[in-house]
């Protein structure tokens, strides 16, 4: 889950990413107050046991929460937060989870670090890089103005809310 205080009306909105999606980092943008990136990941025992479709008791939930854990996926989500919706997920894509992590996110980009090995063997040594890949509502207009960006913003913002 992913909790934000909302601070002008002193309360805390939470949004369930679903069983097995783990949130690891978060971000938000320096320019925009109510928009964030999470970086998800989603944990291997507990797919299987949403897969295996277990009844979802306290018992058989705690003892999926509580086994060994393998990272097999990871997802970029951006989202608004506000004090009239909550929280609202604006896009998401997916990533492998093992090699890139979330870095930052400056709108139109959302920065990654990508891990590779050199020679493709883990122990001859790791470069990374630092990727930046254009938001959805972005492409093809990553060179625009600051008032034609905030004007986007707003757009799809008002997408997410479903106010279009």
């Amino acid at each position: 889950q992913l909790h934000v205080y909302d601070v002008e009306l002193d309360r805390t909105h939470s949004y369930k990413f679903g069983l097995g999606r783990q949130p690891v980092s978060v971000f938000w943008e320096p320019n925009e107050s109510n928009m964030l990136v999470v970086q998800l990941n989603t944990l291997e025992n507990q797919m299987n046991k949403s897969k295996m479709g277990l009844e979802s008791n306290g018992e058989d939930e705690k003892s999926a929460l509580d086994g060994p854990k393998e990272v097999i996926d990871g997802e970029i989500v951006t989202m608004f937060a506000t004090s009239d919706y909550g929280i609202l997920l604006q896009d998401s894509f997916h990533i492998p989870a093992i090699s890139t992590s979330l870095m930052g996110i400056q709108v139109p980009h959302i920065c990654l670090m990508h891990r590779k090995s050199v020679s493709g063997n883990a122990k001859d040594g790791v470069t990374v890089e630092v990727k930046k890949r254009t938001m959805r509502d972005f492409m093809g207009l990553e060179k625009i103005s600051k008032e034609e960006k905030k004007n986007l913003i707003k757009f799809s913002y008002y997408l997410t809310i479903g106010n279009m």
